[in-house]
């Protein structure tokens, strides 16, 4: 069964809502964020949300295609889509960051510790 334009639509523009409101309780939350496995959390978030946003960008291309809606007109939509969509992927970027600087205190922590116990 293909997918209406308008069904597709508004499944993207509920991903896009969704992803905002992560987003933004991301950038409240940041200066709490202490513990890794909610920092991995909110990565799995937005690597799934994105992906599937990613799917509906292309089945959204699909059904233009088959309205026959110019290539110039999808060429356009597409270039909007990606814009919207690189914010979202600014914030997955910036939390894997966090993720690796944690990762990187928690293993100096680790070898502070050790040093620690082999010097006492």
């Amino acid at each position: 069964m293909a997918d209406t334009m308008d069904g597709i639509m508004s499944t993207i523009n509920r991903k896009i809502q969704l992803l905002t409101l992560v987003k933004n309780e991301t950038e409240d939350s940041e200066q709490g964020m202490t513990r890794p496995r909610d920092v991995a959390r909110l990565i799995r978030t937005f690597e799934t949300q994105l992906a599937e946003l990613h799917e509906l960008k292309l089945r959204a291309q699909e059904a233009m295609l088959s309205s026959d809606d110019k290539p110039e007109q999808i060429s356009k939509w597409t270039a909007e889509f990606t814009k919207g969509v690189t914010t979202f992927e600014r914030s997955l970027d910036h939390l894997q960051e966090i993720a690796e600087n944690m990762q990187r205190e928690s293993e100096w922590v680790t070898m502070e510790h050790v040093e620690n116990i082999y010097v006492n």
